[in-house]
């Protein structure tokens, strides 16, 4: 994210998008302070707590429900809005951890 971040500093400077941190009102501090602590240091401290406890497989699909968790908390929190494709591609994704789920457990037990 840091490597990153720096080049989209270079490429704002280049074109002229560069935007005076001073200008960001409180709520985009706010906002950004909540991704950093919900969105980075509590997601990875689940996933390295997933990574000891789970097999490497079962824990790498803990990526694809981060996501859902993340939708259903901002709406509840921040009064997001749940669209029906927000459900739909939910469900298909829940669905398919699902049936990756069983495929491992399948394997596991042959």
């Amino acid at each position: 994210m840091i490597f990153a971040s720096l080049f989209l500093f270079a490429g704002a400077a280049v074109t002229g998008n560069l935007v005076s941190f001073s200008t960001f009102p409180a709520q985009t501090w706010y906002a950004i302070g909540y991704l950093v602590m919900m969105g980075s240091l509590i997601a990875v401290v689940a996933f390295l707590y997933t990574m000891k406890h789970l097999e490497a497989s079962v824990a790498a699909l803990y990526a694809y429900v981060n996501p859902i968790v993340a939708i259903v908390i901002g709406s509840y929190l921040i009064k997001e809005p749940l669209t029906k494709e927000i459900i739909i591609g939910s469900c298909i994704t829940l669905i398919g951890v699902y049936l990756v789920n069983q495929s491992l457990r399948k394997q596991k037990s042959a």
